[in-house]
């Protein structure tokens, strides 16, 4: 197995005009941090596909394909955008630009926007995953936009929890396919506590996951 070595650089001003097919940015300034390794690196129609929600070349049980597609969708919330550059053998590069805030009263007017946004949202959120490293992910990604994130790795345990209060979620996101419990029996369980109580499952595989059965487990 070969080693290799990570690098992150804040490059530093960057313009969009010489990127800017590549990048679908508009003209203008923008951050760029750089981040290199000099790993086994990827093909082209690999790299093509990298930001793909569950798309990995790991096993299912080594990974789940979820963190490149969560930096994306974080990058492109802040107006940025993310490039990768990547050969077999000479490693890979990630872009990331981040646009300069002209003046201090647009970045209060982004902040108040956020805020308004967040209060008119659900704020508390069950997120149920066995895998602990993804659903850690996703729990810094959602309390970055303003939600409140009870993380639980065991359908049992998020289940407990929800009995202690069951008013106290808003909104419930689980996976499907987990040892002990699924997602289905999860929200089976959880309606019959709280029959209002939305429920999101998440599955890579389509066909495990069926709304009409937790809904006639519920009656």
């Amino acid at each position: 197995m070969k080693s290799f070595a990570s690098l992150a650089n804040l490059t530093g001003i960057a313009s969009s005009k010489k990127s800017k097919g590549k990048l679908d940015l508009p003209e203008g300034r923008y951050l760029q941090l750089s981040v290199r390794d000099t790993g086994h690196g990827m093909p082209q129609e690999m790299a093509d596909r990298v930001f793909e929600p569950y798309f990995t070349t790991r096993k299912l049980s080594e990974g789940i394909g979820l963190g490149l597609s969560i930096v994306h969708g974080i990058v492109k919330s802040h107006k940025g955008a993310i490039a990768v550059e990547s050969s077999p053998d000479k490693g890979t590069s990630f872009h990331l630009y981040f646009p300069l805030s002209q003046n201090q009263a647009s970045r209060q007017e982004t902040t108040t926007r956020k805020e308004d946004a967040a209060v008119s949202q659900p704020r508390r959120i069950l997120f149920v995953d066995d895998e602990k490293m993804g659903g850690m992910v996703w729990k810094i990604a959602l309390k970055q936009e303003g939600y409140h994130v009870d993380f639980f790795s065991r359908g049992v345990e998020a289940l407990e929890a929800f009995r202690v209060s069951p008013e106290g979620y808003d909104v419930v996101v689980t996976d499907q396919k987990m040892p002990e419990m699924t997602g289905t029996q999860l929200a089976g369980e959880l309606l019959k506590i709280r029959q209002d109580i939305p429920v999101v499952l998440v599955s890579g595989w389509s066909d495990s996951v069926c709304g009409v059965c937790v809904r006639t487990w519920n009656n």
